[in-house]
Order: structure tokens, then C-alpha cells, then sequence
């Protein structure tokens, strides 16, 4: 987790990257991201290091990745 938020606060538009790791569940986390744009989101979800992340997160989980989209309101 640390090194795919290190990875992705280096790319292009990227606002900002988080990660919560539960302390009484270290296996449950929350990721949030912040994206200048949806292209800039799309090509961070083609990276390798996303791919791979993703990957390796597949044969650890017990139930399925849940990512969320949401805009700002204005």
C-alpha cells in the first residue's frame, strides 16, 4: 500500500493519495484519491504499478475490490 501511494502522488494530476489501514483490522484499509481529471484517473488505472497492485490484492482478499467514482458538487 505504501509504495503504490508513493508511486501515485508522483503522476501527472494527481490531487492527492491516501491510505487508512484499520488498527484492530490491519487487513481492512480505505483508499482515497483525488484525480485533476478523469483522463489523469483512466491512465493511473493502466500503470503498471496499479495493475500489479491490483493483482497482488486479488489472491489476498475475501471479498471484492469496492471502488467508488464520485464528482464534486458545485
Amino acid at each position: 500500500m505504501k509504495q503504490l501511494a508513493e508511486d501515485s502522488r508522483k503522476q501527472a494530476a494527481n490531487l492527492s493519495f491516501d491510505v487508512w489501514q484499520q488498527t484492530n483490522r490491519p487487513n481492512h484499509f480505505t483508499v482515497v484519491e483525488s484525480w485533476g481529471n478523469r483522463g489523469a484517473f483512466d491512465l493511473h488505472e493502466m500503470q503498471k504499478e496499479t495493475r500489479d497492485f491490483r493483482t497482488k490484492l486479488a489472491t489476498m482478499t475475501g471479498a471484492l475490490y469496492d471502488e467508488r467514482l464520485y464528482k464534486p458538487m458545485k
